[in-house]
């Protein structure tokens, strides 16, 4: 079979989305257009003689770090090397953009695979579901903090946490931020102390969270708020955290929710070290 791959253009969204969905990973439409507006060339595609994409995958790099995610070949056309010629190309290309270090998730059967391009093993994480039928518990225990409010944010309030985050995710990913809250402005919340220093903030996401990064006494109230504010028709929320997040775990059980699937994350290189601690969801799109 004679194979060719060439980078996305921005009118691909359905073809790139049809396949990933092969997976079954519940990667929606909305988060493969979320990549294109960011990067219109972010994804690499395969294509057969008769021009059906049989693969694909996303390098996606913020101002110094480089994330590589949703790669896929169809089932019928694997164990032709197309996973593997895709990445090199993906890899090489963030490379030659001088993104360093660079990222990615991966299962734990798929992890050697990577290591042979000297991934290194760097945290393991954990998709955190509410129960089918499931009843939330939200409690002042830790749904409250005196010292703690939550508010709706505003597009003023974008430089400050794209500062805030850039210190805690270990790069500046301000567009994406931005492109999360103006998607879904009703689901944006932050975190202020009493003093007005900002302690956290949560963001709606394609797949019902976006980036979610808060210090520990902002963690309880924002949680609570992620977990009861509407979606409007979204899936349900899911909450992948790193398993390093002790605060993200305790949360998560005291909520009623269960774990459903863990990764690892892997890294190649060294440098912006995310700090896992105050990272409360996790994922190569969703932060």
């Amino acid at each position: 079979m004679n194979i060719t791959t060439r980078m996305s253009r921005p009118d691909e969204s359905a073809i790139i989305h049809e396949v990933i969905d092969t997976a079954r990973w519940g990667i929606t439409l909305e988060c493969v257009e979320l990549v294109l507006s960011l990067d219109p060339q972010g994804y690499i595609l395969g294509f057969d003689e008769t021009g059906r994409a049989l693969g694909v995958g996303f390098g996606l790099g913020f101002e110094q770090t480089g994330w590589l995610g949703h790669l896929v070949v169809r089932p019928e056309t694997r164990g032709l090397g197309l996973g593997t010629r895709l990445f090199t190309e993906l890899l090489e290309k963030l490379k030659q953009a001088g993104r360093w270090p660079i990222y990615l998730t991966a299962t734990e059967m798929g992890a050697p695979l990577y290591a042979k391009f000297g991934f290194v093993l760097d945290g393991g994480l954990t998709r955190w579901e509410i129960p089918d039928g499931g009843r939330i518990k939200v409690d002042s225990s830790w749904a409250q903090h005196p010292d703690i409010q939550v508010t709706g944010i505003t597009e003023a309030d974008l430089p400050e946490i794209a500062a805030f985050d850039a210190l805690r995710f270990g790069d500046d990913r301000g567009d994406l931020l931005a492109s999360f809250y103006r998607l879904y402005p009703g689901d944006a919340r932050l975190a202020r102390r009493s003093d007005g220093e900002l302690a956290g903030y949560v963001l709606g996401g394609t797949l019902g969270l976006g980036p979610f990064v808060a210090e520990a006494d902002a963690a309880g109230p924002l949680f609570a708020e992620a977990l009861t504010m509407p979606l409007e028709g979204r899936p349900r929320r899911t909450f992948t955290f790193m398993d390093a997040n002790q605060l993200a775990q305790e949360l998560c059980q005291k909520a009623g929710l269960i774990s459903t699937r863990t990764w690892v994350r892997m890294i190649l290189g060294e440098g912006c070290q995310p700090k896992d601690e105050q990272i409360f969801n996790m994922s190569v799109a969703h932060g």
